[in-house]
């Protein structure tokens, strides 16, 4: 009986490579792995704007205020003096804000074709 068994495991080797060799077999489980995590997260992230959505609009403004103030606000307890520059702070980045937009031109057709018909409305009762 003739030994065949070279033969036969390069058949199996070339039947059982991926276009990518063994640098695919080898990162395949981690591809999926990182695949899992993703969807996991997107899973989570989801549930948790849900259950936000499904509160009326007051009490979502309440919950992403709270968390803007998690957020700026720190854990320790701060003196007198840096809760007031802190204040300023935001008032003048507030203050800042108001004055990039006071001179906005406002770029939607509609909103202002509505303020034209209103002027116009005004203008004809006067």
């Amino acid at each position: 009986m003739a030994d065949h068994s070279a033969s036969l495991i390069g058949i199996a080797n070339q039947l059982g490579d991926s276009p990518f060799g063994a640098v695919h077999r080898r990162l395949a489980p981690t591809f999926s792995i990182v695949v899992l995590w993703v969807i996991g997260r997107h899973e989570k992230r989801n549930k948790a704007a849900e259950s936000t959505n499904k509160k009326r609009h007051d009490d979502r403004l309440t919950h992403w205020a709270s968390r803007r103030m998690a957020m700026i606000s720190p854990k320790v307890q701060v003196c007198q003096a840096m809760k007031g520059k802190i204040k300023s702070a935001i008032e003048r980045s507030s203050q800042q804000v108001a004055e990039w937009f006071r001179d906005a031109v406002l770029d939607c057709p509609k909103l202002q074709n509505l303020k034209m018909l209103k002027a116009k409305a005004k203008r004809r009762w006067n």
